[in-house]
This record gives C-alpha cells, structure tokens and sequence, in this order.
C-alpha cells in the first residue's frame, strides 16, 4: 500500500517537472535590432519577425517626420 502511494507521488512529480521543463524549453532567447535614421535602437523578439515587418513598413510610410527604420536581424 505505501509502495504504491510512494509510486503514485514520485510519477506525479516527474510528471510536473518534466511538463514545466518543456514549456521552458521551448522558448527562443534570439533578438533581432531595429534602427531608425534618427538614432533610435529597438530590441525586439525574433519570433515576431513577420508582425514586425509589417509594423516597421507602415510607420516607415506613414510617419510625418520622415524617419526610416529599418530591420537588422
């Protein structure tokens, strides 16, 4: 009976370390650079890379003080 008790406490903790070991490993420490014409530098996640070309394409052809930004990944 505890036998069984002490199996069912050990799988359940491997169970939770290897579910919470995964999620963080699934992650991307990889960062790519934005600059602007004016001086300024964003750091922005490379995983977001096609939102952000998006983004950075229409400010470039909207915003009124002519500053062009551009992706260095």
């Amino acid at each position: 009976m505890w036998i069984r008790r002490i199996g069912i406490i050990v799988s359940g903790a491997l169970l939770v370390s290897a579910l919470g070991a995964t999620s963080a490993s699934a992650r991307s420490d990889e960062t790519l650079t934005i600059t602007c014409t004016f001086g300024q530098v964003i750091v922005a996640d490379a995983n977001a890379l096609g939102g952000q070309l998006q983004a950075t394409t229409r400010y470039n052809q909207v915003n009124p003080f002519g500053e062009v930004c551009t992706i260095n990944p």
